[in-house]
């Protein structure tokens, strides 16, 4: 390879660089000054500018001209009588080669491959495990991306523990693993879910470090049950200390009706101010219930609306627990069918294609044929990556081993173009209710560590199934 080749693959790889770093950094800034100014919904706000030297750098390594070898010029044939003429044949320098165009980046990176779940039960508490070992247990099982719950809705501040944040960001990006934070809003208050929101993209450690990526978990309208509960004062009949005109004051609950006529427009209302409010660009991912759901509790999920989602996020997350089937033993099953019915179902119900990346759980009722014909199926179904819900539940398992040696397969790499879409959209499929022997909550959780807090699956007073978050 000549000089000039290398130089201009040096040039090329720093534009790219540049490229994507200020992409990420203004992006960053962008959401950072409508939060200061509270210009929430309003994408007319001017993006931010890198600082002038660094801008500066980038301008310089783009404007680097192509460096080509000069070319030598024609020697003219010369006659001297009586000589017979000789001719100096005309010699050109090798020229060196265009440089191969700079590939686009891929705007759902973050959400591609081997993903491992934590939420807020997991860090920051004592006794927990320290977060920069647990990123090196992460980058030594193959881990690509980090899901880390940064709050919900009945917890303050918007981003709780940030020390403990900060230490996974530096530590992440130190050992190549993506982030993408996660957030449970309530959808009472969609005004408040969407501050906590952008103040996740909005983050940066004191050492520049940043998410990259966002999903919400939608999934729980506790919130706006507990808004619609109201205060009644009913007439009852006489009692010791009343002896006439007897009242009792009870709390009633609002609405089923009313109860999900609200959930589904606000999370509606929720995705279409959040997608309005991120820069052009950013990759959002939105972490939605088991299309399966609609099969256990068709009521208690009607009318949700995924085409909505299907126009306001880029990648789908769909919580397919097939555990949430098995007896409380917890035996071995095969994945395959309950995955590719969710991915099928999922794409049916959002009525265009999207990238899907299920995660499959919950890890404390797994085995290893389970994990096995999961990744077969999330492969076969064309899923852009995978994960288990959650890691530390993993970690904690007799088959962990097992587990992650088949993780590490959705790290398998394809063309960008075939992960744009799932394989598996090219079959029509109908939204057909499938049977199930099984209505209710997820199994309860188990203590899988000694010394840590006792984790809650499911949801005492609805009949879907909790995935990351939940009502916990």
């Amino acid at each position: 390879m000549s000089v000039a080749a290398i130089v201009l693959c040096v040039a090329g790889a720093g534009v790219l660089d540049a490229h994507a770093r200020r992409s990420s950094i203004d992006q960053s800034r962008l959401i950072a000054a409508r939060l200061g100014v509270a210009q929430i919904g309003n994408p007319g706000w001017p993006p931010s500018k890198l600082a002038p030297g660094k801008a500066a750098k980038v301008r310089n390594v783009a404007a680097s001209p192509v460096v080509r070898s000069p070319v030598s010029p024609s020697v003219t044939a010369t006659v001297s009588p009586p000589v017979t003429p000789t001719v100096t044949p005309t010699v050109a320098a090798p020229v060196a080669p265009t440089a191969a165009p700079v590939p686009p980046p891929d705007p759902i990176r973050a959400y591609r491959g081997l993903g491992a779940w934590m939420d807020w039960w997991d860090y920051g508490h004592p006794g927990d495990m320290d977060p920069a070992a647990i990123v090196d247990r992460l980058a030594q099982r193959g881990v690509r991306t980090l899901y880390l719950q940064t709050g919900l809705w009945s917890q303050s501040p918007d981003m709780l523990n940030p020390g403990v944040i900060n230490t996974f960001l530096d530590r992440a990006h130190a050992r190549g693993i993506q982030v993408v934070g996660w957030y449970l809003p309530g959808f009472a208050d969609v005004d408040h879910d969407l501050r906590a929101s952008l103040a996740v993209l909005a983050y940066t450690s004191p050492s520049s470090q940043h998410v990259d990526g966002f999903a919400p978990d939608i999934e729980d309208r506790s919130a706006i049950e507990q808004a619609a509960r109201r205060t009644v004062t009913v007439p009852v009949a006489r009692y010791p200390g009343c002896a006439r005109n007897c009242t009792k004051t009870m709390v009633v609950d609002g609405s089923s009706v009313d109860v999900l006529a609200r959930f589904n427009a606000a999370i509606s209302d929720y995705s279409s101010k959040l997608r309005q409010s991120v820069p052009a660009g950013t990759a959002l991912g939105a972490i939605v219930p088991d299309a399966k759901n609609d099969e256990r509790a068709p009521d208690y999920w009607a009318g949700f609306p995924w085409a909505a989602l299907a126009s306001r996020y880029d990648v789908l997350l769909p919580m397919a627990y097939w555990s949430v089937t098995k007896p409380a033993a917890c035996p071995a099953a095969d994945a395959g069918t309950y995955i590719r019915d969710v991915v099928a179902t999922t794409e049916a119900l959002l009525g265009s294609p999207k990238p899907i990346h299920p995660i499959g759980g919950v890890a404390d009722c797994l085995k290893a044929q389970d994990v096995t014909t999961y990744v077969d199926a999330a492969k076969a179904a064309g899923s852009i990556g995978g994960s288990l819900y959650d890691f530390l539940t993993i970690e904690v398992s007799p088959d962990k081993e097992a587990f992650w040696s088949a993780l590490k397969r959705l790290n398998s790499e394809r063309p960008l173009d075939s992960l744009s879409t799932n394989r598996c959209c090219r079959t029509v499929y109908t939204q057909t209710r499938f049977r199930s022997t099984v209505s209710g909550p997820g199994p309860p959780g188990r203590d899988g560590q000694a010394g840590r807090r006792p984790r809650r699956w499911g949801r005492a007073e609805g009949p879907g199934c909790a995935g990351p978050g939940g009502s916990r």
